[in-house]
């Protein structure tokens, strides 16, 4: 499959702080600009069991449409997914419901509750499939599927988009009232094995080769942490004995959805920032399996309202997280450059496809929007 042209460039990504504030309004309006995201979560889109609803999804592709950019689409599960899934028959599936509280970074972020049924479940793979069958032929019906460039995978999700799993131990977090839950105690009774996982992909992925088979199809990942740290065998491990383990599911993840969706996946991590180089471990999967490379910036200052920080002042990540250094309209330049032109990148993942910013970056730095543009269409 021959990668779309609108398929390249700079698209805005929606955060709810930045609509509310008029940010993302503005920011849609700037030169340089190629593309949005349409963000909803499968609840939104699936209030009841069996009733589906696309009129707020239609409201964001209208106003995509009307200013001829190209669309990245993501129904998020995870946090999303719909309470119907849980409920027992006839008003729902009745599937085993899996309850986490989860919390980034040691602790030092708020505590989220995450409730999800076993994403190998078939039945929650049927009905993930039927949910993609709808979301396409709504789209065909309407016409906006022409709009859209790029969908998201997912399916395997947390909070984010992201492939990742709920993970965390009360022991790993450094929040003195630690509000997480023993996530890897849950999935060993669930009977979590890393061989699931991938057959979760597996069904995942076709799903979205059935209903999207001319679409670029994003995967973003977490190189690091993203899932149990549990064996074949079942059985908890410590976290640090389980680095290989999960780094040998990652590979197996990317592989297993590239051969899925042969010729239209595009690989993506969701961190860049101006004073390193993009991840390396993320360059090395996009080379490794052949496939186009895309990122995120960083939304170091979303609690304030803002977007991506430069870098930080310290030492280690959390010393960074916690003194982030502002971007100028120069040093945002060289953090877009950074993803761009990744170090390490050939073939297919040599230049990055497109990389999601947040809408205060574009209005605050409207010059390396439009400079980032330029160099990507010559």
């Amino acid at each position: 499959m021959a990668l779309p042209p609108a398929a390249r460039g700079i698209y805005v990504w929606p955060y709810d702080w930045a609509v509310k504030k008029g940010d993302f309004d503005k920011a849609l309006a700037i030169p340089g600009v190629d593309g949005v995201g349409v963000h909803l979560t499968w609840s939104e889109i699936s209030p009841a069991f069996k009733k589906y609803d696309f009129t707020a999804m239609d409201r964001q592709l209208a106003v995509a449409h009307s200013r001829h950019l190209a669309v990245e689409l993501a129904v998020a599960a995870g946090q999303g997914i719909p309470d119907w899934m849980f409920t027992p028959p006839p008003d729902g599936l009745g599937l085993q419901r899996l309850d986490f509280k989860i919390t980034y970074h040691g602790g030092v972020e708020p505590c989220h509750k995450v409730s999800m049924p076993a994403p190998w479940d078939p039945r929650y793979q049927g009905a993930f499939a039927g949910m993609l069958a709808l979301l396409s032929a709504h789209l065909r019906s309407t016409g906006y599927y022409r709009d859209v460039a790029v969908i998201k995978l997912t399916g395997i999700n947390t909070l984010t988009e992201e492939l990742a799993l709920p993970n965390e131990s009360p022991a790993e977090s450094r929040n003195p009232n630690p509000c997480v839950t023993d996530c890897p105690r849950i999935w060993a009774t669930a009977g979590y094995r890393p061989s699931l996982v991938i057959r979760a992909m597996r069904g995942i992925a076709a799903s979205f080769q059935r209903s999207f088979p001319d679409k670029l199809v994003n995967l973003p990942i977490i190189v690091m942490g993203a899932f149990p740290p549990i064996g074949e065998d079942g059985r908890p491990i410590p976290r640090f004995k389980a680095i290989g383990l999960n780094n040998k599911l990652l590979d197996d993840l990317v592989s297993t959805a590239t051969q899925a969706l042969p010729g239209h996946l595009v690989l993506q991590d969701c961190f860049l920032i101006g004073d390193m180089p993009a991840d390396q471990r993320t360059v090395n999967l996009a080379h490794a399996n052949s496939l186009p490379i895309a990122w995120q910036t960083n939304i170091w200052f979303g609690k304030i309202g803002k977007g991506a920080a430069s870098g930080g002042q310290g030492n280690t990540f959390l010393e960074k997280l916690q003194h982030p250094i502002p971007c100028t309209e120069e040093s945002f330049l060289n953090l877009l450059h950074n993803g761009m032109y990744p170090q390490g990148g050939s073939g297919p993942s040599r230049n990055a496809l497109f990389i999601e910013v947040f809408p205060s970056d574009v209005v605050d730095f409207p010059g390396a929007i439009k400079a980032a543009h330029d160099e990507w269409k010559r």
